[in-house]
């Protein structure tokens, strides 16, 4: 195969690949970092409603909070619960019992695309001696692992075709020890998801790691004031991060190359006939 030809199926792949698609019902889950705070009140979700809509992708957004709609027109609903971790989030909030739990929000709304993004608050539970307690990381992992599966499981559950984009948590501007010790957590953290999602694939599951963790800066510079929340920049990365993985196909498999093969062939005896 010539090089004309080699750029003829880039050229085929890269059309395939840019193609608007239609990602039905999305709903965004997590705590704060979902539901925004401060300068980004919308967090990413603003800025992928963005990318969606001006790129002429099919979605309506559901979720447990009606936050009216974005400049786009789409509804701005989400799950993003502030304060809450991955426990409320599958199984309530004992201080915010009438908000219910994902069951209830998947129960309301049939859900095509999930956007779970990893709840940061669970950290607190094990902030005291992550760091130097190698038996406390233990416990994390192990609680984290727990938590995260049963998201996963109660979401497919409820529609086994469900598409999950599954989120790592953000790491937090580095200023002392407590900084250092949740972006260890982060940083575990992140490894523990993407290990969910290998798992989740080889089990038939339609999963994909959202690279979070890594895209994010832990200097300032994206963060709000507190150093933990996004601002507009942050923001913008996660959105980015979300974006792409969304949009960027898998490699075809090897009947797929086949018949693309097959067609640039055609085309080039068509054009050699010419």
């Amino acid at each position: 195969m010539n090089f004309r030809l080699i750029l003829t199926a880039c050229i085929l792949c890269s059309a395939i690949s840019a193609q608007a698609k239609n990602f039905g019902s999305i709903m965004a889950v997590g705590d704060s970092m979902t539901g925004g705070t401060g300068e980004a009140g919308n967090s990413y979700r603003s800025f992928l409603d963005s990318r969606l809509s001006i790129n002429g992708h099919t979605y309506d957004w559901v979720g447990f909070h009606n936050w009216g709609s974005f400049p786009s027109g789409h509804a701005n609903h989400h799950s993003g619960m502030g304060g809450w971790d991955a426990d409320h989030i599958l199984n309530g909030n004992p201080s915010s019992l009438s908000a219910g739990k994902l069951s209830d929000w998947l129960t309301a709304n049939h859900t095509d695309t999930m956007l779970l993004m990893t709840p940061i608050n669970g950290w607190w539970r094990w902030s005291g001696s992550y760091l130097t307690s190698q038996a406390t990381r233990d416990q994390a992992e192990a609680w984290n692992r727990d938590k995260l599966t049963g998201l996963l499981n109660t979401a497919l559950g409820f529609n086994p075709g469900m598409t999950i984009y599954f989120a790592s948590p953000t790491p937090e501007t580095q200023v002392d020890n407590v900084a250092a010790g949740f972006n260890s957590w982060a940083a575990d953290t992140a490894v523990l998801v993407q290990q969910l999602v290998v798992e989740y694939q080889l089990n038939g599951a339609n999963i994909k790691y959202v690279p979070i963790f890594e895209n994010i800066s832990q200097t300032p510079g994206v963060h709000h004031f507190d150093g933990i929340h996004w601002n507009n920049a942050g923001a913008q990365v996660g959105a980015d991060k979300f974006y792409e993985t969304m949009t960027t196909e898998s490699v075809p498999e090897p009947t797929s190359i086949v018949l693309m093969s097959i067609g640039v062939l055609a085309l080039a005896r068509k054009r050699r006939k010419n």
